[in-house]
């Protein structure tokens, strides 16, 4: 719950696409970030916060995203 890596998710859907189980993984990233929040390992104004830096963040590694899920 402390590791930054559930806020990176940006809802693509491209996990749940993927999977041949069809977990919904987008939706379980989701429920995790909620958990982040209620059990107090981010603030509740972080996720706001967040997806304001998002928009700036992730433009700058667009490019870098691609390639590591080979677009």
């Amino acid at each position: 719950m402390q590791s930054p890596a559930i806020w990176l998710c940006i809802g693509c859907q491209r996990c749940t696409s993927a999977c041949s189980q069809l977990v919904k993984g987008h939706l379980i990233i989701e429920q995790l970030k909620q958990l982040a929040v209620s059990e107090g390992f981010a603030t509740e104004k972080f996720p706001l916060a967040w997806k304001e830096y998002q928009q700036s963040l992730y433009s700058q590694l667009l490019d870098e995203i691609n390639l590591l899920f080979g677009y």
